[in-house]
């Protein structure tokens, strides 16, 4: 089982990594193209130039190259700024991990609460209203959101790119909704099992039935599923990051794709691709630690 997790993880990056590699070699033109029309350079001095990158070499030996840089330590340098490709996720790392993070609190609380209100609650209203706030959520794009908040606020808040609580109630809301979905459908699935028609039979008091028969079992699925998400927004801040002009690594990978930005591109799929799989790892741990069905299969494979 181990050496299966370490096999699939390893893939997992091998293939994330790759699939960047060629998509960005098979896009027209290259940066040094793209920077000499800028600067009206001439052709030898691109080639020159071309040369001095590796970019003239077949595409086999760049894959090599880069995997043997990778492999000592050295994601590459940007093809612009001349700073390594490690510096600059260090650098951009800290406001893209805060965004997150308030983000996926922000979406673990809202999800949570829409979901069980949905599911649980003693009005029909109030079960259609948090019904439609999910089906809003899911059905809104994030970048209308993000562009009606921007409106709608701008002229309240001085410096918007300084506000955290901003674009995390935004992406928050947004990703809550798959969290919401779940809650809801386990709560449903919960009520029906034989043990809460037990409970209800045995006189027990509908908090306790709650608690410890149908919301306790349920975190079996839910907190998996918000680690999850967490690497979900660490990668995915591209439009949050850009409509509210925050700093971070989704803006630093929206900038480098459209300058052709090998290394960088390559750097941030490569560091997304294993805090994927670590979190993946995280998330498949809690479920076994919370289910000992799971523990119980897996003694058993």
């Amino acid at each position: 089982m181990v050496f299966t997790r370490i096999v699939t993880a390893i893939a997992t990056i091998w293939l994330a990594t790759t699939i960047a590699f060629v998509f960005l070699r098979v896009l027209p033109g290259d940066p040094v193209s793209a920077q000499a029309g800028e600067a009206g350079v001439t052709s030898s001095q691109v080639q020159r130039q071309r040369e001095l990158l590796g970019l003239d070499q077949p595409v086999w030996v760049q894959y090599a190259n880069y995997w043997l840089g990778i492999t000592n330590g050295d994601w590459g340098t940007s093809l612009y700024t001349g700073l390594p490709v490690t510096i600059m996720l260090a650098q951009q790392a800290l406001p893209t991990i805060q965004l997150a993070t308030t983000s996926i609190i922000i979406a673990t609380i809202f999800g949570f609460s829409m979901g069980y209100v949905a599911a649980l609650a003693n009005t029909a209203f109030l079960r259609r209203t948090a019904t439609l706030l999910i089906d809003l959520s899911l059905a809104i794009p994030i970048y209308w959101t993000g562009t009606l908040v921007v409106f709608l606020v701008a002229y309240m808040v001085d410096d918007l790119r300084s506000q955290l609580w901003i674009p995390a109630m935004v992406l928050g809301f947004h990703v809550s909704s798959s969290l919401a979905r779940i809650v809801y459908t386990q709560l449903q699935d919960a009520v029906q099992q034989p043990y809460v028609v037990v409970a209800h039979a045995r006189g027990l008091q509908p908090t306790v039935i709650r608690q410890r028969y149908i919301l306790r079992p349920i975190l079996v699925t839910i907190l998996p599923a918000v680690v999850l998400q967490f690497g979900y927004l660490l990668s995915g801040t591209v439009i949050t990051e850009t409509i509210f002009q925050r700093t971070g690594i989704g803006t630093v990978l929206l900038r480098a794709t459209l300058q052709q930005d090998y290394p960088v591109v390559q750097g941030v799929v490569f560091a997304m691709a294993i805090i994927y799989v670590i979190l993946t790892t995280i998330a498949n741990v809690l479920a076994t630690l919370l289910d000992p069905r799971l523990r119980l299969n897996q003694q058993h494979a």
